[in-house]
């Protein structure tokens, strides 16, 4: 019994030789599985952010067509505009190869999507310019817009008929100008976010009309979109001269934050704008009635107040032009 406790105590344990060569196969192995580990996780959370995103756009569109008080005033068209946009560059992936799958059988061609993506994505952020544009002038010239005013029905037929035709040929010599097609956007987002940090700081500077507070939240709206996108417009830039693996573990920041936020702009329509507020309501608490504020009507007082806003109205319902 002696010996055996002698013999526990005695044992010797070799520690691993310092100097002996590592296993690289093994290391790598560990490298690739905590990439891949992180991979997974960061796409599973893109996608709820990105659904989160569809529910959000696709809520915004229900409540503004929904609602003829919503529909009636012009800047919200804008919105309703970019929110289809931006509902459709978030599925046109998805769908695109979906389709590519039974036509093409896994060998989709990606210059399509591509195409069809920065031009949805310059369109989008050219509608929230334009209503920047548009909330500014009619609050500090009323007078200018509605001299125009019989040509604001055209507008969006000719920001679409433009953007389609910049498609065409964008798509059609894609393949020999590909490298200038990829700066298009970057020349588009710099020029109306330099024009949307001057109309942030005219608004300070000028008076503007009382009518114009009531549709406040159009630049807040801007600023939301241009803003977040920002966060990937800068590390785009900063990856050019810092080439490393720790960007690549940081490129799913600017990601989601671009992804979320169409639930930021939900939450400020209804956190701005008392219509807004109200249809949030009246969507989930069907059991209250509202009187006073009848999303439904619009007096003739609104009328007058915002007719700077209003597309077109006749006696029975709200025109919806696209």
């Amino acid at each position: 019994m002696m010996a055996t406790n002698l013999t526990v105590l005695n044992e010797t344990v070799f520690e691993d030789d310092p100097f002996a060569e590592l296993d690289e196969a093994a290391i790598e192995q560990e490298e690739l599985a905590a990439s891949f580990a992180y991979i997974i996780v960061t796409i599973l959370v893109k996608l709820a952010v990105c659904l989160a995103a569809i529910a959000a756009d696709i809520f915004l569109v229900i409540m503004i067509c929904r609602f003829r008080k919503l529909r009636s005033i012009r800047m919200n068209m804008f919105i309703l505009n970019a929110t289809i946009l931006s509902v459709v560059y978030l599925l046109c992936t998805p769908l695109y190869f979906m389709l590519g799958h039974l036509l093409f059988n896994h060998n989709a061609p990606t210059l399509f999507l591509w195409q069809t993506q920065n031009t949805l994505l310059i369109l989008y952020n050219t509608f929230a310019i334009c209503m920047a544009v548009c909330w500014f002038l009619t609050g500090y010239k009323p007078l200018l817009i509605k001299k125009y005013q019989k040509y604001s029905s055209h507008v969006f037929g000719t920001i679409y008929i433009a953007f389609i035709i910049e498609w065409i040929f964008a798509f059609i010599y894609s393949k020999n100008h590909h490298i200038a097609r990829m700066s298009i956007f970057t020349v588009f987002y710099v020029i109306f976010l330099v024009l949307l940090v001057i109309l942030n700081v005219l608004k300070t500077r000028v008076s503007m009309s009382s009518d114009c507070a009531k549709t406040s939240y159009c630049l807040n709206v801007a600023n939301i979109i241009f803003f977040a996108y920002l966060p990937m417009f800068l590390f785009h830039i900063a990856i050019r001269f810092i080439s490393n693996d720790f960007m690549f573990y940081l490129e799913f920041i600017p990601e989601l934050i671009a992804l979320a936020h169409p639930v930021l702009i939900v939450y400020e329509l209804g956190r701005k704008d008392k219509h807004f507020k109200t249809a949030y309501k009246k969507s989930f608490e069907r059991q209250h009635e509202y009187e006073d504020d009848n999303l439904d009507e619009v007096s003739d007082n609104e009328i007058g107040d915002t007719r700077t806003n209003v597309i077109s109205v006749d006696d029975n319902r709200q025109t919806l032009i696209i």
